[in-house]
C-alpha cells in the first residue's frame, strides 16, 4: 500500500499536526506500507514559501499531477475543498482532522488575561468568528468531497453529524504512543503524594492561559505547599519569564516554568508529580493528556473536546471553570490513598491508547473501503 501524508504545517515532530501524521506514517511503515510526508515546503510551486493561506490550491495542483501514484491519500480536513473529480478516481482520499475546526467555532474567541484581553475580545471578536466561519465552511466542503473522514473524539464525530455529514463516512479512531515511548514515561516509583503539579503545553488562551492564575491561586488555598510545574510553554509567549508575568507576584514562587524540553527529557521533567492540570478548551486527540497518564499522573481537565477520550467524569469540569478545577484538583491531592490509586489507575488507562491498535484499525477499514470501491 502506497500512502501520501500531506500535512499544512512544516514537516516537524515539534509541530501538533505534522506530529500525528508523522507518528501515522511511522504506524504505516511497521505495516509494510510505502509512507510519503509532505508539508507546505513541499507542496508549494518551485520558489514559493509554504503558506497555508494559499496552501488548497496548491495541494489541489500538486494532487492532480501525483494522485494517481497513491493508494490511500490523507490531508488535513480543510485543507482540499474541491470536487473529487477533480482527481485520481482511485486513491482514498481521507480527510483527518487534527483538531476540528467545527469543535473551535463552538469554543468561541478566547481572549487575552486582563484588560488587554478585554479590549481584544470588543475589537476582533466578530473578526476573529468571521474567520473561524470560513474555516469551517471551507472544511465541509473538503469533508464532503473526501472518501473517509478520519477524526480522534465523540465531540468532532458529534459535530460533524450534526452539521450534516454521513456518519457512514466518519471513522473515529482515537491516537495513541507506541511501545517504546509508553516504556520511557513509565513511573520510577509508586506512590507520589508530594503537591507537585504539571502543565505540560503551549500557554495560550486557548490551553486555559487565562484562568490558569486562578487555578493555582483556588489550589493553593488548600495547599500552601504546593509546586507547579509548566512545561513546553513556549508559543504564543516564546520563554519562562513572560509566562511568569501574567501571574499576581505572591504565586510565582510556586511556579517553575520550563519554556521548551526534548522530547526525551520529558520523562525526568515528569518525575516525582503527583497530578496534572489541562484546561483546555479545545482538542482533538491531546498527547500531553495521554503521556502525564503514560508517566501515571492522573489528569484534571476540562469537559471539551478531547481530554474526555481518556478521562472519567471525576476529573472532568465545566469548561472555563477555573475555580471548580482547582477544587476538584486540591481534593485529590488532600487525599492520599484515593491519589495513590488514581496513580496506578492513570498508567493503565494510558496502555490502552496504543499507535499499533490505531493504526491496524484504520488500515483495516482503508482496505475494505478500497475493496468494496
Amino acid at each position: 500500500m502506497r500512502v501520501l501524508l500531506c500535512t499544512c504545517t512544516p514537516v516537524s515532530p515539534r509541530l501538533g499536526a505534522s506530529k500525528v501524521f508523522l507518528e501515522v506514517a511511522q504506524g504505516y511503515q511497521k505495516l509494510g506500507w510505502e509512507c510519503t510526508v509532505v508539508g507546505p515546503e513541499e507542496i508549494a510551486a518551485p520558489g514559493r514559501p509554504g503558506n497555508l493561506q494559499a496552501q488548497p490550491l496548491l495541494l489541489r495542483d500538486y494532487l492532480v499531477k501525483r494522485a494517481a501514484d497513491f493508494d490511500v491519500i490523507e490531508y488535513e480536513h480543510h485543507q482540499l475543498p474541491f470536487p473529487r473529480a477533480s482527481f485520481a478516481p482511485r486513491p482514498l482520499f481521507v480527510a483527518r482532522s487534527v483538531i476540528l475546526a467545527h469543535c473551535q467555532l463552538q469554543a468561541g474567541y478566547l481572549p487575552l488575561p486582563g484588560l488587554r484581553g478585554q479590549l481584544g475580545r470588543l475589537i476582533r471578536q466578530g473578526a476573529w468568528r468571521s474567520s473561524a466561519q470560513a474555516l469551517v465552511d471551507q472544511a465541509d466542503r473538503t469533508l464532503r468531497s473526501a472518501d473517509v473522514i478520519s477524526i480522534c473524539n465523540t465531540h468532532e464525530r458529534d459535530a460533524l453529524v450534526a452539521a450534516g455529514h454521513a456518519p457512514e463516512k466518519i471513522l473515529l479512531q482515537p491516537f495513541g504512543l507506541f511501545p517504546e515511548r509508553l516504556a520511557a514515561l513509565a513511573p520510577r516509583s509508586s506512590a507520589r503524594l508530594d503537591p507537585v503539579v504539571i502543565f505540560l503545553g503551549t500557554f495560550d488562551p486557548r490551553k486555559g492561559m487565562t484562568e490558569f492564575p486562578r487555578i493555582v491561586a483556588t489550589i493553593l488555598e488548600a495547599h500552601p505547599n504546593a509546586r507547579f510545574r509548566l512545561l513546553g510553554t513556549a508559543g504564543l509567549i516564546p520563554d519562562a519569564r513572560g509566562v511568569l508575568r501574567t501571574f499576581p507576584s505572591a504565586l510565582r514562587h510556586h511556579l517553575e516554568v520550563i519554556a521548551r524540553f526534548e522530547p526525551a527529557e520529558l520523562p525526568q521533567l515528569l518525575d516525582g508529580a503527583a497530578l496534572g492540570l489541562f484546561p483546555s478548551h479545545c482538542e482533538g486527540f491531546p498527547f500531553g493528556v495521554l503521556e502525564q497518564l503514560a508517566a501515571g499522573i492522573p489528569v484534571v481537565a476540562y469537559d471539551a473536546p478531547g481530554p474526555p477520550m481518556m478521562l472519567p467524569n471525576e476529573y472532568l469540569v465545566r469548561r472555563g471553570d477555573a475555580v471548580g478545577l482547582g477544587r476538584v484538583a486540591s481534593a485529590l491531592l488532600g487525599a492520599p490513598e484515593k491519589l495513590a490509586a488514581a496513580q496506578t489507575w492513570a498508567r493503565r488507562r494510558a496502555t490502552e491508547f496504543t499507535w499499533e491498535s490505531a493504526i491496524v484499525a484504520t488500515a483495516e477499514a482503508y482496505e475494505a473501503r478500497l475493496a468494496a470501491r
